[in-house]
């Protein structure tokens, strides 16, 4: 069933293990769940939690009890632990409802957390839950979680998770157990900005969520092989051409490309050989487009830069000269500007057309 999966995302979860209103929470995560796995195709999603009481019991029971109907995706749950089993039991509330979970959690990862009980024990228990945070933040592709913003900030909490994630440059979906609204953060000063203007502009249905998912997320993971689209036109022959001049400067013997290149084999292996050859020559021609459209127009730009600085110069040395024995002739400088402004023009359009040639196969 899972045989075509090609991409893998991993959803780390944090959230409050005890609030008033936490039931809320299951519908609006199952939803947020069953709409990411109807978006996408072939795609593994790991849901990593540290399946603490409250909200993180939550997220992990909706994926195991697997409410999702594309059938060619694959979820999975997985547990990042900041103690040893026999020491993070200690700290659950519903002992029966966390070790039925953590039987079925398909990963398990206990860090090296000191667990002391009492007061003289915290500070190493916040130690122990900033790394699991931590761990959580670095395995997410997204980071989701579950909390209210109006809370403090608290040693190895979850805004605090929040913020390792952002700074880590990982998207944060937060769902606000308080005010029922999903926010979508991607820099660490939208987090913790408090103004109420700042915050509505991050607030998010479920529905936009899922089309920033396909838009941001699912092309990191995306495996198509992507082609250059092959050009004929003006900006093309001179990147070619600029390209050319910079090999008959810096080689010594000019590069050959030949997609035709055939190496002698033994007849019996003629049949793969033409098989990887089949493959190989749409790669080798996208590769050569790629060296022309790209480095080419690099080359393209360097020299109209060179240019424009010679068109400056000599501008320079007609208006000198100019004030010394021909007084008041101007229409040179103006014709001098306009060649710079077409320069200008063309390296800002030879950049602008090279960043539009590649489009997916």
């Amino acid at each position: 069933m899972y045989t075509n999966i090609t991409k893998n995302v991993t959803l780390s979860f944090s959230g409050k293990r005890k609030y008033e209103q936490l039931n809320r929470l299951e519908p609006e995560l199952e939803t947020l769940f069953q709409k990411l796995d109807q978006a996408v195709n072939s795609v593994h999603f790991q849901l990593l939690t540290g399946c603490a009481d409250g909200a993180d019991q939550i997220a992990t029971s909706l994926v195991l009890k697997a409410p999702f109907n594309n059938t060619q995706n694959l979820w999975s749950t997985g547990g990042v632990f900041p103690f040893q089993q026999s020491d993070y039991v200690d700290t659950m509330d519903d002992l029966i409802a966390y070790e039925a979970l953590y039987q079925r959690l398909e990963q398990k990862l206990h860090l090296d957390g000191h667990y002391v009980k009492g007061a003289e024990g915290k500070e190493a228990r916040v130690k122990a839950y900033r790394q699991q945070g931590q761990v959580l933040a670095r395995f997410a592709d997204v980071f989701i979680a579950a909390s209210t913003r109006s809370e403090n900030i608290n040693g190895g909490g979850t805004l605090e998770n929040v913020i390792v994630a952002l700074k880590l440059a990982k998207p944060v979906i937060f769902y606000d157990l308080q005010e029922h609204q999903f926010y979508l953060f991607q820099h660490v000063d939208e987090f913790l900005l408090k103004d109420d203007s700042n915050l509505n502009k991050h607030a998010v249905t479920v529905e936009e969520l899922v089309k920033w998912f396909e838009r941001r997320i699912r092309p990191e993971y995306d495996s198509d092989v992507y082609l250059i689209k092959p050009s004929g036109g003006l900006l093309f022959k001179c990147r070619k051409q600029a390209w050319n001049v910079f090999e008959r400067l810096f080689y010594r013997e000019k590069p050959r490309f030949d997609p035709n290149f055939r190496q002698p084999i033994l007849e019996k292996l003629k049949i793969i050989y033409d098989a990887i050859e089949d493959i190989r020559r749409p790669i080798s021609e996208n590769a050569n487009r790629f060296q022309i459209h790209y480095r080419g127009s690099y080359m393209l730009n360097y020299i109209a830069a060179m240019a424009a600085v010679c068109v400056a110069v000599l501008a320079m040395m007609y208006y000198i000269y100019s004030l010394r024995y021909w007084h008041h002739i101007y229409w040179p400088l103006i014709v001098l500007g306009l060649i710079k402004i077409a320069i200008l023009s063309i390296i800002i359009i030879n950049t602008r057309e090279s960043n539009k040639t590649i489009t997916t196969l």
